[in-house]
């Protein structure tokens, strides 16, 4: 199993305009979009779509699953 970008210095930025979120009824929400990801001192180095999973259970919000995929590298990489 891969360790958790961020415990590598890298850092996930949200692509502006591109989140979508949607409520699913009698579990909690569902969140799509687009992030960069960057290490310290460097511009983002790729893109990928993420899906997060958001389970309400009464007033707390939990995030069950996140997947993140089609990472490639960003325009400004090109």
């Amino acid at each position: 199993m891969k360790s958790c970008p961020r415990d590598n210095g890298v850092t996930r930025t949200l692509v502006p305009g591109s989140l979508e979120v949607y409520t699913l009824q009698g579990y909690g929400a569902i969140q799509i979009g687009q992030h960069t990801f960057a290490r310290a001192g460097e511009p983002g180095s790729e893109v990928a779509q993420f899906v997060h999973l958001w389970k309400r259970e009464g007033d707390t919000w939990k995030l069950a699953r996140v997947l993140s995929f089609d990472h490639r590298p960003s325009p400004q990489q090109k």
